[in-house]
């Protein structure tokens, strides 16, 4: 039997849902649609940065706002999961303002609206600190994902020498200091003081560093006071739930 994704990661309430971090926060969204598609469940997909892939149907471009809500319905009724932009050129997708999201996300009827808020490029640790976290978005939950992107990074030599400031400070940083970075990022103390719950989903890889390090790391994490960890790969079909 299939674990849940949207049951085991979100409430049924969640609609405005923030995912940071890095390392699978786009495949961990998909993961999250296919469930929701199985159960009839409305979902749309904004993003706060450049998405580089194909368009389909599933997508709607209009740079005028009012298209957007006006198109919007029927389009949820035919495909129930859209992926909404402002522009499409050479292969990329651009994103609405952080303003132009919120009226989105305020008019548009959607069980689950996914907001995929930060763009890792390899400095997912570094970049989580200029994720916005905007009243005017209403988040009702966010998903920090901890995927290679992540880790990679504090066991790679590329990064001692990387001209990234983050990891010219912290020549040493090692997977379990994650938590100590954790624990002190103003982002998530934003979303703490805002009392908005956080979800710490460990996207691992059976037989690899990832894999082996996702449950130690976890229970770490499960300490920090996140609503809910687990473990889990977005490939596979079996959650693990850290109580």
């Amino acid at each position: 039997m299939k674990d849940s994704f949207h049951r085991n990661l979100i409430e049924e309430q969640d609609k405005n849902i923030l995912f940071i971090g890095g390392g699978g926060k786009s495949a961990l969204i998909r993961r999250l649609n296919d469930d929701c598609t199985a159960q009839r469940k409305k979902t749309i997909v904004l993003s706060f940065y450049q998405q580089r892939f194909p368009i389909d149907s599933h997508t709607i471009i209009a740079a005028d706002i009012k298209n957007i809500i006006r198109a919007a319905p029927a389009e949820l009724k035919k495909h129930l999961t859209l992926s909404i932009g402002k522009k499409y050129e050479n292969s990329v997708l651009n994103p609405f303002s952080i303003s132009e999201i919120a009226k989105i996300t305020n008019h548009v009827d959607a069980e689950h609206m996914f907001l995929e808020a930060d763009y890792c490029s390899g400095k997912s640790l570094s970049n989580l600190k200029k994720v916005p976290i905007l009243s005017a978005l209403n988040i009702q939950r966010c998903i920090l994902v901890i995927g290679a992107d992540v880790l990679n990074q504090t066991y790679s030599k590329v990064w001692t020498n990387s001209s990234d400031n983050f990891w010219r400070e912290n020549p040493t940083f090692s997977p379990l200091n994650i938590c100590t970075w954790y624990s002190e990022n103003i982002t998530l103390s934003r979303l703490q003081k805002r009392q908005i719950p956080v979800t710490c989903f460990i996207n691992k890889v059976e037989n690899t560093y990832m894999g082996n390090l996702a449950l130690v790391l976890a229970k770490e994490l499960k300490k920090l006071g996140f609503d809910r960890v687990l473990t889990g790969s977005v490939f596979e079909s079996v959650l693990q739930v850290i109580k």
